[in-house]
């Protein structure tokens, strides 16, 4: 088993699944040095209000919650990726602060697995007009470009919410700085009695998927019903 992390290529060798080179066995996770199962870690938060401002700071000393992944051999032999876990610090800030119908957001983190050190971040604005509609503008950035495990790296993103006498209605898309990739998005849900919800969620993505990093699951069109029963 090759524990070195795995670095992703757009057009690596090995099986295409999903866009994604080689195939993610998400049973078998690995840990890189000082990392483990059974290490113990720790994490600390301080957080303040001041009027309108509502401040975060964090801190987690242990194995990171955000796996990289690492190159291993399947049961039949195949190559694979494996959920990788380091050992590292992180640390992270959110903030708010609300100015009438205006909140703006920020949250950042910084994380040194053994790749190396990264900086992501994601702020923007919500403006609520009236009691029933919201609408967002943000904009997220991730330093590790294809290297990332996400494809929200380079991107703004506009949508909105309206909430409705029995449910919620949210649509929004993202926009790839760079190469303009498109991630459309829209979700109902719809409250049928005070014990039954129903649920709506599709996505689609417009543009070139070859310019995309290799884990980036806004490459696949989605559709999901979901039906919850409360007790």
């Amino acid at each position: 088993m090759d524990l070195t992390p795995f670095r992703l290529e757009a057009n690596g060798a090995g099986e295409d699944v999903g866009g994604v080179p080689l195939p993610v066995d998400a049973d078998r996770s690995v840990y890189g040095p000082g990392a483990g199962t059974w290490r113990l870690d720790w994490a600390v938060r301080w957080a303040h209000t001041l009027g309108p401002i509502d401040l975060g700071i964090s801190h987690l000393q242990g194995n990171l919650r955000e796996p990289g992944f690492a190159e291993i051999t399947d049961s039949r032999g195949r190559a694979a990726l494996a959920p990788r876990y380091d050992a590292g610090g992180q640390t992270a800030l959110d903030l708010q602060i609300a100015a009438g119908g205006l909140i703006w957001k920020l949250e950042a983190l910084t994380a040194d697995p053994q790749p190396g050190r990264y900086a992501a971040a994601a702020g923007g604005i919500e403006y609520g007009v009236g009691d029933y509609l919201a609408v967002f503008l943000e904009y997220a950035w991730d330093s590790r470009g294809r290297d990332a495990t996400t494809s929200f790296g380079d991107d703004f993103f506009v949508g909105g919410r309206m909430f409705l006498p029995d449910g919620q209605l949210s649509a929004g898309a993202y926009f790839d700085r760079r190469t303009w990739n498109t991630a459309l998005s829209v979700a109902v849900d719809w409250r049928l009695s005070s014990a039954i919800t129903v649920g709506l969620e599709a996505g689609a993505f417009l543009g070139d998927s070859s310019l995309e990093p290799p884990l980036g699951r806004r490459q696949q069109a989605r559709l999901a019903v979901t039906v919850s029963r409360y007790f």
